[in-house]
């Protein structure tokens, strides 16, 4: 902190230097997630995706996602997490037909082919 930072603060009433604090520690949140460098834990990244913590489990263990280890805890880079999301599933969900093909049975068939006769 430069001299000048001391003296502005020196110079506020104690709420309006509380709320300064506030304000930097909440700007130096958004610009680490406008960076991707948030990490989050495995509760969180389940939550962030909608899905149950078992779920999230069992696609880390299928290696859909890329995880870190960061002081003896398995975390999650909140960019990552959105990017493999994106390429294990949403990819997938777009290639499959949304409206599937009616099989009529052979006997309708024949039966309207014998009428026609």
């Amino acid at each position: 902190m430069n001299t000048n930072t001391f003296t502005v603060l020196q110079s506020l009433p104690e709420d309006q230097v509380e709320l300064m604090h506030q304000v930097v520690d909440t700007n130096r949140a958004l610009f680490e997630l406008l960076n991707g460098s948030v990490y989050l834990s495995e509760e969180q990244a389940a939550q962030r995706l909608g899905v149950s913590k078992n779920t999230f489990r069992k696609w880390v263990d299928a290696g859909k996602f890329r995880q870190f280890k960061i002081e003896g805890r398995n975390q999650y880079r909140a960019s990552y997490l959105d990017e493999d999301f994106e390429k294990h599933f949403l990819v997938q969900a777009y290639l499959e037909p949304s409206v599937r093909p009616a099989h009529r049975p052979a006997r309708r068939t024949t039966r309207l082919a014998e009428r026609a006769l």
